[in-house]
């Protein structure tokens, strides 16, 4: 797993100064190749290349971190959407051996 690294400052008044840096644990970086799910299931290697990692907070998602990952033609994704490399084959064979077990059956 990659780690994507955010980093901001806190300005305070007075003599003191202070920053802080938050780390996240992503599964893809950017200028990662990722293989959509839904596409691999269904026996299709579908390559994306991840432009930047957004990290999303809203009311829908209780104010807990989302990870919405872009990629080169614009497209979202949420981290469930997209399988690494080694996922992504295995889901397309196993959807290969399916349909060769299903012709099988129905093989006269």
């Amino acid at each position: 797993m990659a780690a994507y690294t955010g980093s901001g400052s806190i300005t305070l008044k007075g003599c003191a100064a202070a920053s802080a840096t938050k780390t996240y644990v992503t599964k893809f970086e950017p200028r990662d190749a990722a293989y959509i799910r839904q596409r691999a299931i269904k026996g299709i290697i579908e390559k994306v290349v991840v432009k930047e990692v957004l990290i999303y907070r809203g009311r829908k998602s209780y104010n807990q971190a989302v990870w919405v990952y872009k990629d080169t033609l614009n497209g979202l994704h949420n981290e469930s959407d997209l399988l690494t490399y080694a996922e992504a084959v295995a889901a397309s064979a196993a959807y290969v051996a399916n349909m060769q077990a299903q012709a099988q059956a129905y093989k006269c």
